[in-house]
């Protein structure tokens, strides 16, 4: 869902939330459940508050464990805590800087600097995000809307037109589904406008 590719969402949302709450139940003293759990809450639920206290709980089980501050970080950002989420990732890089999911967090880190409109920082993050999996959408949104902000329409486009051609039926829905309460949804669906994309 994260990529926008297509499904029956409410019944991979109900599911997706049955088998989180599950985990969470039976891991509850487990970093990896927990994490997992936590974020599919926030992700898929949108109880970015109940997701986020799970998160907070497998941090403190396990302040090394990667998936965890990855996907706090994420939750951070959802919320608008933008700031936060740079450490969540940043830390996430120095513990495991070979970590498989690298293009995650820096994906994650170019939407963190959007949202605190350091777009010269967003583009950084974005290309490095793209350069380690050119086919992790989020990465390309962050990245057009950056860009778009910062005048370079041509190379936002380009990036637009790439992302279009992964996902043709392209709409913001997670944008406008995740982000609603982070306070900066109108400037994500401006850069993504910017950019050339449907909103």
């Amino acid at each position: 869902m994260a990529q926008n590719w297509g499904g029956d969402f409410e019944m991979e949302k109900a599911r997706g939330i049955e088998l989180a709450r599950l985990a969470i139940a039976k891991g509850g003293h487990d970093a990896a459940s927990l994490a997992y759990g936590g974020y599919a809450i926030a992700f898929l639920g949108e109880e970015f508050k109940e997701g986020l206290s799970v998160l907070d709980r497998a941090i403190a089980l396990n302040p090394n464990r990667a998936i965890a501050l990855s996907n706090a970080g994420w939750v951070r950002c959802y919320v608008g805590q933008a700031v936060d989420a740079i450490g969540d990732f940043e830390r996430v890089i120095r513990l495991s800087p070979r970590e498989i999911t690298l293009f995650r967090v820096q994906a994650g880190l170019a939407f963190a600097h959007l949202l605190l409109k350091e777009f010269e920082e967003a583009v950084r993050w974005g290309r490095r995000a793209l350069e380690n999996n050119p086919n992790y959408t989020p990465s390309h949104r962050a990245l057009a809307a950056a860009l778009a902000y910062l005048g370079r329409i041509e190379e936002a486009q380009a990036v637009a037109g790439w992302l279009l051609a992964l996902v043709p039926d392209f709409t913001p829905f997670n944008e406008k589904r995740l982000f609603r309460k982070s306070g900066k949804l109108p400037l994500i669906l401006e850069g993504l406008r910017l950019a050339g994309l449907p909103v």
